[in-house]
């Protein structure tokens, strides 16, 4: 009798959301000593993009419909077309060099979008991996703003200068809005876990 192949070989299900995962940590790539400290991060979404790219093509006759599914998304539609439209700017434009660049990162950006929209098809409870995951990252995030808070306090004595809470951001207005908009994932576990005891 032939031996079953396992169901997680046979899908996604296993890859998914661990490149997800992969994708929402970006902002914690650290500068690595670079002078712009997102340089790393477009390093890291590429690594990603590729390696999801990979894990299409290997499983590429049960990522046929959702890639299908995926591109026929009006938005994605619309993004596509901006990019070819951003692309033939390059005949017309005073800065050519400068479209050939930006035309680079927003397909980098596009292929990010398309990878993660096909992952995410993938994942049976989605409410509750995004709900964890962001609280999780929301967990992380805070720690690093109030690590940086401590040390501030410990050689300055007071917090005179709040710029330098970064958090794991490049200036604190992106890090108060990236946990700010986290915030209500971590309510939903909230509610829903005490709902779930009381009934």
């Amino acid at each position: 009798m032939a031996k079953k192949t396992p169901q997680s070989f046979n899908s996604l299900s296993f890859f998914s959301p661990l490149l997800l995962i992969g994708y929402l940590c970006l902002g914690f790539v650290p500068n690595l000593q670079a002078v712009d400290k997102i340089a790393p991060q477009w390093v890291g979404m590429t690594l990603l993009n590729l390696l999801s790219l990979a894990v299409f093509f290997y499983f590429r006759s049960s990522v046929k419909e959702k890639i299908s599914k995926i591109l026929t998304l009006h938005l994605s539609l619309f993004y596509l077309g901006f990019i070819l439209w951003g692309g033939l700017s390059y005949f017309y434009a005073i800065n050519s060099t400068e479209v050939l660049v930006n035309i680079t990162r927003q397909v980098n950006v596009l292929l990010m979008f398309l990878s993660m929209a096909i992952l995410f098809l993938n994942i049976k409870n989605k409410r509750f991996f995004v709900s964890w995951s962001l609280t999780i990252i929301l967990s992380v995030e805070i720690y690093y703003v109030l690590d940086q808070l401590i040390e501030l306090v410990q050689t300055v004595g007071s917090i005179t200068n709040r710029a330098s809470l970064k958090g794991v951001a490049a200036n604190p207005n992106i890090t108060a809005f990236s946990i700010a908009i986290k915030i209500p994932f971590l309510i939903y576990l909230i509610f829903y876990s005490r709902k779930k005891q009381q009934g």
